[in-house]
């Protein structure tokens, strides 16, 4: 672990995913193919295309490949946070220019946010690992605290999206930082409360 925060909650850890492992998962999403990326709308709780986030995208099976089963069980080890709860991997690849504006990882209240925390409850944590770092840009931002990181591929920024009541945390806003120069590819890994059907 290189980086620690308490407020947002945040910490940076290196060497999660090798090398390797990381080329195995853009083959595999490649191969799957990309999608552009959608927004949960904070009313009706549909997931929707939204200029605010500009990359594109594919949502995995959990346990849908033996590599992807064993990084949701490291990464469920990692956070001692059972594995039961995670929901599938997602893999999301930025072109130059290509962003995601200040969001929440955690859903709204009220209707939107039901029909998603039906499902295992609230998402508590986030882990995002970068596969391809990119040249200039791309960064993970959290404005709360002036605080901008772009690790290197197999590192991850793990961070907290609720406090202790278990309830948005104004703290874990964050952004996508737009890609300057290069691609950037990072795999979210998002943590409910309870087990995610």
């Amino acid at each position: 672990m290189t980086l620690r925060l308490a407020s947002p909650a945040v910490a940076l850890c290196e060497n999660v995913l090798s090398s390797v492992e990381c080329a195995e998962l853009l083959a595999f999403a490649h191969d799957r193919g990309l999608r552009p990326s959608t927004v949960v709308d904070e009313v009706s709780g549909e997931n929707l295309p939204h200029p605010e986030r500009t990359s594109s995208g594919v949502m995995l099976k959990r346990a849908e490949t033996a590599l992807i089963d064993r990084l949701e069980h490291r990464l469920a080890a990692l956070t001692n946070w059972p594995v039961a709860n995670g929901e599938g991997l997602q893999i999301l690849h930025y072109s130059e220019g290509q962003e995601y504006w200040a969001h929440f990882d955690s859903f709204p209240g009220g209707a939107g946010g039901a029909v998603h925390t039906a499902r295992g409850g609230q998402r508590v944590n986030t882990v995002l690992v970068y596969l391809q770092s990119p040249e200039v840009g791309g960064g993970t931002a959290f404005p709360s605290c002036g605080l901008a990181v772009c690790p290197q591929p197999g590192s991850a920024v793990i961070f907290r999206n609720v406090d202790v009541t278990g309830r948005r945390d104004p703290a874990s806003l964050q952004a996508g930082l737009p890609v300057v120069q290069g691609e950037k590819v990072v795999m979210t890994y998002w943590q409910r409360e309870g087990p995610y059907a």
